[in-house]
């Protein structure tokens, strides 16, 4: 979940991303317009980006929760933990997140974890 946080050198945590700042502070993600404000949408950011890089296909912002889920997956995370990651309701919810790629899929039939899990042998 990307929130609005406000940069401080004292570490304090979130505050209410529609109050100004006043406090001599900068915002991690300012406002464009107003850079006592945070930054409320990133979306025009975002497809400027692409049309500065010149990119072919599109991208999209909301494809980065797919790839933190599955990367994280990947990497080990527990389910559980990944739903509160994602801030999802249900482990249902973070399942169609989890994309793990052919490699790795090979990979877990090769190092025998999978057996080890369910008695289960490679065919």
């Amino acid at each position: 979940m990307l929130r609005p946080t406000q940069h401080s050198a004292h570490g304090h945590g979130p505050e209410n991303p529609k109050a100004e700042n006043t406090k001599g502070e900068e915002w991690l993600f300012p406002h464009r317009r107003n850079p006592h404000m945070p930054m409320t949408t990133i979306q025009k950011d975002h497809e400027e980006a692409l049309k500065d890089a010149k990119l072919e296909s599109r991208f999209r912002l909301y494809d980065l929760r797919h790839t933190f889920g599955s990367r994280s997956a990947m990497a080990g995370v527990d389910l559980a933990t990944l739903k509160e990651l994602m801030g999802h309701s249900n482990i249902s919810i973070t399942m169609r997140y989890v994309h793990p790629t052919p490699e790795h899929k090979q990979e877990a039939l090769r190092s025998g974890a999978v057996q080890r899990r369910t008695g289960v042998r490679d065919a």
